[in-house]
């Protein structure tokens, strides 16, 4: 039996997908997949995980500072999303951000979340310094 909250949470839902389909719809055909993929998560701002899957296609696409910038700025929204500062250790690290990566280290580790113990000795090594 759904509650009055579940469907609040549907129809939230729905409405950030539309939104986010007709901010993208304006990019259909035109060969720019990133503006389209901006676009979608633009209509949804305060939805971390379509900050991180954006993130997650500009990486991919071989831009980790497009990625470290989407996650920097969901992070300042976002402060206690461990995931969120998870990621943008590793974005800001590839993007040889360092300064960045470290704080997104000391958040992550502030709440508690693991880091992979490669970028730790990477970013150490990299950036000639331990914290």
């Amino acid at each position: 039996m759904s509650t009055p909250t579940d469907k609040n949470l549907a129809l939230e839902l729905v409405r950030v997908t539309e939104a986010a389909a007709l901010a993208a719809s304006r990019w259909i055909g035109l060969g720019q997949k990133n503006d389209a993929d901006g676009a979608a998560v633009e209509a949804m701002p305060d939805s971390v995980p379509a900050q991180v899957n954006l993130a997650g296609l500009l990486y991919g696409r071989g831009d980790p500072a497009g990625a470290a910038k989407v996650l920097a700025a969901a992070a300042e929204k976002h402060p206690d999303e461990a995931t969120l500062q998870q990621q943008l250790a590793i974005a800001a690290y590839k993007a040889k951000d360092y300064d960045t990566a470290w704080k997104a280290v000391a958040a992550a580790r502030r709440l508690n979340a693991a880091l992979p113990q490669a970028l730790l000795s990477d970013l150490q090594r990299d950036s000639g310094r331990t914290q």
